[in-house]
């Protein structure tokens, strides 16, 4: 990462949505959500060789040969079903990359794209997901993020103590439940506001099971959960800039 990196960019490819988030390398300004490239993670192809419409274009597409919703998986532990989505990760995240340069042609100015992962995958996964854009002339640099990192930065800025953030559920409320029960009986949550974010929080019966097992504490929904993960990658991009140049003024 150079020193003149102006904006950040952060992506955070939902199950459900897709979000798009920038900072500017001056730190001041609230990251600003991309409201055009805010969409239904969804992709269709008219025929293998049209263009993949994505988004809120994707259920226009007329007897398509393929329509796809979310097909982010984990890349070790989903890998047979990562084979066959990877193509669609790509391209999606590339047309979406397009779609917000197009639309905002001053972040050509150098930045950096940092795309936000789930916090359940491995090392090994990241990379893989991160090698994922090494050949793509649009994303070669990018950098993958765990998405809670994201989610807790943002939260960081808008909630005061907040030492402990729950990341969005799998799906399975029964899993859930169990990792909630789990962290009732850590002494670290005796005096902790619990903050739900991401698309979780917009579920009821996420919210209503977290508020009935863990009844003893303060329990708040972010303003906009469906945009605080990409804020915070935006945010995270700007921080890691900011003590790199720390580091090297530090040594000069």
């Amino acid at each position: 990462m150079t020193n003149d990196i102006r904006h950040f960019v952060g992506m955070d490819i939902g199950d459900a949505e897709s979000v798009v988030a920038i900072c500017s390398s001056d730190g001041h300004a609230e990251p600003t959500v991309i409201e055009s490239a805010r969409m239904p993670t969804l992709i269709a192809q008219r025929d293998r060789k049209a263009k993949p419409e994505i988004g809120y274009d994707a259920p226009r597409v007329k007897d398509p040969v393929e329509l796809d919703v979310s097909f982010k998986c984990d890349p070790v532990a989903e890998y047979a079903q990562w084979r066959l989505s990877a193509g669609l990760v790509l391209v999606f995240i590339e047309e979406l990359h397009q779609r917000v340069f197009a639309a905002h042609p001053e972040l050509w100015d150098p930045h950096q794209v940092l795309i936000g992962c789930p916090v359940g995958w491995n090392a090994e996964a990241v990379r893989r997901y991160e090698e994922l854009f090494t050949d793509s002339p649009y994303l070669s640099t990018a950098v993958v993020v765990r998405e809670s990192r994201g989610a807790l930065l943002q939260a960081w800025e808008n909630v005061i103590d907040v030492p402990v953030l729950l990341d969005e559920p799998d799906g399975w409320l029964s899993h859930y439940r169990t990792i909630l029960t789990q962290l009732a009986h850590d002494p670290a949550l005796a005096t902790t506001t619990i903050l739900l974010t991401g698309g979780g929080a917009h579920i009821p019966q996420i919210v209503e099971t977290t508020r009935r097992t863990l009844s003893g504490h303060t329990i708040q929904i972010t303003t906009d959960p469906m945009t605080s993960v990409a804020k915070g990658l935006a945010v995270h991009g700007w921080l890691d800039h900011a003590v790199s140049q720390f580091e090297v003024e530090a040594k000069n």
